[in-house]
């Protein structure tokens, strides 16, 4: 899977005007637009938790949390130089991690593809948005890439 973001556990690590099936966020999205849409759940990350890639283009600056259940970190993705939003990144560990995975399937649907490599899983949806979900049996944690069309 593509872009997977470890660090202590499993944390976290232009656009079309399509909707993102993700809360309170749209593709395309500037930062500021996606904090002030979350309602305070989102917030600037500060320079020292920054990720950048500049050969994938894009930079993830805002953060959130989700008391759940299950309870998640998420990361939001921007293009450079765009700096539109382009993906959503969600993490759970432990027993959060078979929850976002339920939640995944409860809303979405069978996946379009369900593989394992040995204590891994992923799983994939081709919606409007691809959406990419990997879980791990040991230790428990499960992330989700959920990316604008034609990203991934």
């Amino acid at each position: 899977m593509k872009r997977l973001f470890l660090a202590a556990g499993l944390t976290i690590a232009a656009a079309a005007p399509a909707s993102a099936d993700w809360e309170y966020t749209r593709w395309g999205m500037t930062a500021e637009q996606v904090i002030s849409a979350s309602g305070g759940r989102a917030h600037a990350m500060p320079a020292s938790r920054r990720y950048r890639d500049d050969a994938g283009h894009f930079e993830i600056t805002v953060d959130a949390s989700d008391p759940g259940p299950p309870r998640t970190s998420i990361g939001f993705q921007f293009g450079l130089p765009s700096g539109g939003l382009q993906c959503v990144l969600i993490n759970a560990t432990g027993s959060d991690a078979d929850g976002l995975l339920a939640r995944f399937l409860e809303r979405y649907g069978a996946p379009d593809s369900d593989d394992s490599l040995g204590p891994t899983r992923m799983l994939e949806w081709h919606r409007a948005d691809t959406i990419e979900l990997t879980a791990n049996a040991a230790p428990k944690a499960a992330v989700v890439n959920q990316c604008q069309p034609g990203r991934s």
